[in-house]
């Protein structure tokens, strides 16, 4: 932005801007071009791991690299690596395994000493540690007999711990009817699964609403319960409502049929718009050989926007969708547009999902054929989905730090510490019709400056202070990339006159000869007034300290 508004100068007073090479003819860098966990949720008290990607910018190799990792503010690094790089090479070192023992947002920072250029040599990464993931499933075909309620086979899958075993694990299920839903408050919940559910009372709705626009993520999933008609009445509302989808009708049949007739229809499943979404870890050969294999005998077919785009309201995409057995991955049902399984879209600040088939054994064989990918899609897009309905941590320069707090939360005094030591003040804002405060950082402008911040909240209406926040801003990798601009790009990008001059005539370039005002220099003029502005603040400075003593 400040470039382009000098450019704007330059032009109105139709000046021109000198493009002078200074650069080495072989520089060398090397850029810090990310840093995250690989595990999409840390769990307090549970192994997770810290990757780092490095990349040499430089057409030379790069020897005697020292890579640092430094955690929650230590002096000395948690682990220290030596790297070579060959010339314009990417690497993933071996990651840095940590057990953080607190919940809460811990920040850690990577260095590399191996160049001039400190800016891209440093990584910043806050991690939010959680004590736990709670998933509320509302069961709309409950039973007494073992494997008949619609939950049966979700429940102990997202039960399992961190190593794949019965027993207590980041994940928390719970499971309701959905009479209790009515009375259950949300907000302690992170996702809530509506599970073959014929249909959801009007107050329901919007109940599911308000926790979704909050941050929270709903989950919806097909069954022979499941009411089509009041599911579009209510959930989907023309595409304003919750429900990501409009249902048509269900296709194909159950398992059992399929199991008594050789030519029932069957599809499998395949990977949709899956660029950043969790499901693209299906790509693996491994997992993607288990998706595959995932027979589907029954579901929904959807219609994901009206004729036209609903205005306020973003668009839904499909991270699954079905292809017929035997199919290639890019034809859909008859040649016709891609079959949706999964669908998703944001809602507020929250997200909603539709799984088009059921959960269970009933309308396919996923559970029994497919249990690794059934395992991993739905324990990974959970624990995904849960993240996401977090407050940012991780920013970028240009973006701006938002969350909010309950009333309990609301503290008199909340202050910013910036790179630097800088600390600043910010307010809390009052959100119209809703017992919430709303914290944005900074107020009026953009992060600006890359490195770790601090929020801390004192004077809390309820309880003691709590401890710090901490929140992480990153510049782009590219900036770390040695490609030169050349005069079109730059003359393309600013709208302005753009020159290349040798570094040897750069002098006789600046003349004003190049202007409107003739062959005259403007140096001596310049230099005065930068000796004069100097001898000024001296004597301020010298002015105002005295007054302060």
């Amino acid at each position: 932005k400040a470039l382009s508004t000098t450019a704007e100068e330059i032009k109105k007073l139709g000046g021109a801007l000198l493009l002078v090479d200074c650069a080495a003819e072989e520089p060398r860098n090397v850029t810090v071009t990310g840093l995250r966990t690989r595990e999409p949720v840390v769990g307090r008290d549970l192994p997770c791991h810290i990757e780092l990607t490095l990349k040499n910018e430089s057409a030379l190799p790069l020897r005697d690299l020292t890579v640092e990792y430094y955690v929650d503010g230590a002096q000395t690094p948690q682990k220290t690596v030596s790297l070579e790089l060959g010339p314009e090479s990417e690497v993933t070192p071996d990651p840095l395994r940590y057990i953080f023992r607190k919940s809460g947002t811990h920040p850690v920072e990577v260095r590399v000493k191996s160049d001039p250029l400190q800016l891209d040599n440093r990584r910043q990464l806050v991690v939010d540690v959680r004590e736990e993931v709670r998933v509320l499933l509302v069961d709309g075909q409950p039973s007494n007999e073992d494997w008949q309620s619609e939950t049966d086979f979700l429940y102990p899958t997202l039960a399992l711990n961190e190593y794949g075993e019965p027993g207590r694990g980041l994940i928390r299920p719970e499971v309701v009817d959905e009479a209790t839903l009515a009375s259950r408050e949300l907000e302690p919940y992170d996702v809530v699964v509506v599970a073959n559910v014929v249909q959801l009372p009007e107050d329901v709705v919007h109940k599911l609403e308000r926790y979704t626009s909050g941050g929270g993520t709903v989950v919806f999933t097909m069954g022979d319960f499941v009411d089509k008609d009041a599911y579009n009445e209510l959930l989907w509302r023309g595409g304003k409502g919750l429900l990501p989808c409009e249902l048509l009708e269900k296709k194909g049949g159950t398992r059992a049929e399929a199991s008594a007739d050789e030519s029932a229809p069957e599809w499998v499943i395949a990977l949709g718009e899956s660029d950043g979404h969790v499901v693209d870890m299906f790509r693996d050969k491994e997992l993607g050989e288990w998706m595959r294999s995932a027979p589907i005998f029954g579901f929904y077919a959807v219609k994901l926007t009206p004729d036209e785009q609903v205005e306020g309201f973003a668009p839904a995409w499909v991270p699954l969708k079905l292809i017929p057995r035997g199919s290639s991955d890019d034809v859909g049902e008859s040649g016709s547009p891609t079959t949706p399984l999964l669908v998703e879209k944001p809602f507020g600040r929250g997200r909603v999902v539709a799984w088009l088939s059921t959960i269970d054994d009933h309308w396919n064989h996923i559970v029994a054929a497919a249990d690794v990918f059934f395992v991993a899609l739905w324990r990974e897009m959970t624990l995904d989905l849960s993240q996401r309905a977090r407050p940012r941590v991780n920013l970028w320069v240009g973006d701006r730090y938002e969350r909010t707090f309950s009333a309990e939360q609301y503290a008199a005094r909340v202050t910013v510490e910036a790179p630097g030591e800088r600390t600043e003040g910010v307010p809390l804002e009052k959100v119209e019709g809703r017992e919430l405060f709303r914290l944005t950082y900074p107020v009026a402008d953009e992060l600006n400056e890359s490195g770790l911040y601090s929020l801390k909240r004192s004077g809390l209406a309820v309880g003691e202070d709590p401890e710090p926040e901490h929140f992480a801003v990153r510049i782009d990798p590219d900036e770390g990339s040695l490609a030169k601009y050349s005069v079109e790009e730059l003359r393309d990008a600013l709208s302005l006159d753009v020159r290349e001059v040798k570094p040897a005539a750069a002098r006789e370039a600046l003349v004003s000869d190049a202007g409107s005002a003739g062959n005259r220099e403007f140096w001596r003029e310049v230099l005065v007034l930068v000796l004069i502005l100097l001898v000024a603040e001296s004597v301020l400075a010298a002015a105002f300290g005295r007054r302060r003593k």
